[in-house]
Order: structure tokens, then sequence, then C-alpha cells
């Protein structure tokens, strides 16, 4: 293209000319050369790949002859295996035989056995859980079931509360009934408690778990059966559930028909599901030294239930809140025994305050309350030593708080 435009312009003999068509015939005879040294490079390739194919085929060709002779050689060794047996029959004179199972492979490895490897330690893990389950309950001094308090003490166990039994549940708030006492004898004493009166009918005010119901009807047992009673429920250390036992014990005995309840605690104490009752003006100590009047120290409060009157033994804790009366609130309570049917005192934290075992000798009954698993047996017996020095009467125990690892119905067969 470029030459037929120099010839539109100059002359075929012109130098311009002859310059361009001389590059051109470099230019070709340079391709040319270049077509040459790439046909030579094909040809050597189809050269190549007809080598290559040939000894593919010769490859194959002897790979075939390797597996046949490893055919061969299999074929051979059993033939030789075959023939050594036959040998050692013929030497043994053994003319008679028969393959009855060829030998095969197995699928699955003979050992490890994984079931019975898993068995093995399941035992194993068994047997050490027991044992160290074993060993904590020999070193622990805790109690934690009713049989081990009265093996300790020799004394029955009036009950035994979970942590959850001794609260309050919704199917308290329900009306009061009428029921004759007959039928009433039909009804579980797991779901109600009965008070028999001597009326032809009784008044069913509240609901009760079966241990409260049987913490109640044994204490109606122990103590006298006439006349005013002062039963004081007594623990090692506060926070055991003294007070709490002690206040629902004073709820039922408040529903039973004619009776008159009094309940002495600490100032501190708030029931958990009654109304706040009214704080007494002065305590049964300031009353017994001479700085009250006995009405100031009682107040009246209307539960759901009954009618329960609170009193505290004390202003503040510790010996400082008894000087100037300890020894005269003997003659207080004697003297509120004949307005009351009923008096309740818990004590928790005999230990703590030793002051208060004094007044154990104007209790009718003891009633000792333990925490499962946190009172200790060296502590419940110096607990226990120390009320017996009053000669009073030691009711029974109360196990408080405790807690079932297994399954309550599985608990109750064993």
């Amino acid at each position: 293209a470029q030459e037929a435009e120099l010839l539109l312009t100059y002359k075929p003999d012109s130098e311009r000319v002859k310059s361009v068509q001389k590059n051109i015939a470099l230019e070709r005879a340079s391709l040319n050369k270049s077509v040459g040294a790439i046909n030579a490079q094909i040809e050597s390739l189809d050269r190549e790949i007809e080598m290559r194919q040939s000894l593919r085929a010769k490859y194959d060709e002897l790979t075939r002859d390797v597996e046949y002779a490893e055919d061969a050689l299999k074929t051979a060794q059993q033939r030789q295996q075959v023939a050594q047996i036959n040998s050692d029959l013929n030497e043994r004179k053994i003319t008679r035989i028969s393959v009855i199972e060829t030998p095969t492979l197995p699928v699955k490895p003979s050992k490890p056995n994984r079931t019975m490897t898993m068995i093995l330690f399941g035992l194993i893990a068994g047997f050490f859980g027991v044992a160290i389950v074993l060993c904590a309950e020999l070193l622990d001094s805790t109690f934690y079931r009713p049989e081990q308090l009265k093996a300790e003490f020799k004394k029955d166990v009036l009950a035994s509360f979970s942590s959850k039994q001794i609260k309050r549940k919704k199917e308290w708030s329900i009306p009061k009934i009428m029921v004759n006492e007959k039928i009433s004898k039909l009804i579980p004493m797991r779901s109600y408690l009965f008070v028999p009166s001597s009326a032809s009918k009784t008044v069913i005010k509240a609901p009760v778990t079966k241990e409260l119901a049987a913490l109640y009807h044994g204490l109606g047992r122990a103590l006298p059966a006439n006349g005013s009673r002062i039963v004081n429920f007594a623990s090692t250390h506060a926070g055991e559930g003294t007070t709490t036992i002690a206040y629902e014990i004073a709820k039922l005995a408040a529903s039973s028909a004619g009776q008159t309840v009094l309940f002495i605690a600490s100032e501190n104490f708030l029931p958990q599901h009654d109304p706040i009752p009214p704080r007494p003006v002065a305590s049964l100590i300031d009353v017994a030294a001479g700085r009250a009047q006995l009405k100031d120290a009682l107040s009246a409060q209307n539960t759901d239930v009954g009618n329960i009157t609170h009193a505290h033994l004390q202003k503040g804790n510790g010996i400082e809140g008894m000087i100037g009366g300890i020894d005269k609130i003997g003659e207080v309570l004697n003297e509120l025994k004949r307005s009351f049917s009923l008096i309740i005192i818990p004590t928790p934290g005999i230990l703590t305050n030793p002051a208060t075992a004094i007044l154990t000798r104007s209790y009718d009954g003891i009633v000792f309350v333990v925490e499962a698993e946190r009172t200790r047996a060296p502590v419940a017996k110096q607990a226990v030593q120390i009320l017996d020095t009053t000669g009073q009467k030691l009711l029974g125990f109360v196990l408080n708080k405790q807690r079932h690892y297994i399954p309550g119905w599985i608990y109750k067969q064993l």
C-alpha cells in the first residue's frame, strides 16, 4: 500500500521508491525464513508426538505384562502352598481333608473393641465416683438426712423441710370453709390441717404441707395437754430458718378454734408473706425491769388465718439488751401464760447469744432446728449441752433446708 502511494507521486526508478522496494524485499525474505523455522518446529513436534504415542502403547503393554506376571506369581504361590500342605499331609499320612471355609480378610478390626472399652471406662468412672462420694460423706460432719440427727442425739426428728417447703404458696389465700369433722378425716393431711374442737364443725383456714402439719401435731403430743404452753425454737446460729418455722407454727395454732397465740421474736423479724405487725413500744425485758407496762410490749396482728399477738423479748441483740430484767423475765412469762394458750419463742443463735439459754427455765419444751449441710455435729452437740444444763425437755429436732439431689419420689423409696 505504501509502494502504491509512492508510485502515484514518484517515478518507478526514483531513489525513494527503490528504497521502499528494497525494504519490502528484506521483510519478505525474513518472513519466509520465519515460516520455514516454524514449519521445521511443527515437523519436530509431530515426530515427538508420534514417538510418545508409540511409547504410551509400549507402556500400556508393559503394564499389562506386569499385571499378568503378578497374577501368575500369586497363582504360583498358592500352588506352592497347596503343594507344601500336601507334602506335610503325606508325611503325616493324612489322606482325608477338606477345606471348610476359605480364609478371608476381616472387615472389622479385632481390637480395640469400642463397646467393651466404653463399658469398662464407665464402670471405672462409677467406682471412682462412689469412692469420692463416700470419702466426702466420711469427712463431712454436717447433717443432711433426718436419720443422722436421730442416730447422733437419740431424739426424734419431728419434721424435715426442704428450702422451698416452708415458703408459703399462692393457694394459702383461699376462703374459709366449714367442714364436718368426720368428713375432714377423709381428706389427706398433706393438703389441709384440721384441728378438732368441741364444736361439731371445724374451721379450715389454711392449707399446709405434710411436714409442717406433722411438726404441729408432734408438738401437741409432746407438750402438756392442759394449760398454757411455752415452746422454744432454738438453733446454733442465726439464719437457719428458726424464726420462720416458729412463725408458721404460730399461724397454724392461730387457725385452731379457741387458740390464742403469742409470738415472741426479735425486733428485726419481718413476716415474708403477711403484713408487717405493729411494733411494740417496749420489750418484755423492759416490763420485767419495771421500765414499761405489759400492754406496751404487746401488739396484735390480724393474718389471713387468725390473730397473732407479737412481742419482742429485748431491744437490740446481745447481753446488753437484757440488763436489769433477765432475772425477772420468768414472772412476766408466767403472767402471759394466763392470757395465751400458746407462747412461741424462737431464739436463733444460742451460741452467739448464750444469755438466751437462761430463759429456758420457763419453757415447757424446746425444738432444736438444724440447717442441713451447714450445722456441724460438734457445734450442734455444744448447743444441746447448753440446753441440757437448764434441765428443760428437748422435744426433738427439725432438719431445715434439706436438699434432695435425686427426685423426691426416688428418695422416698430408699
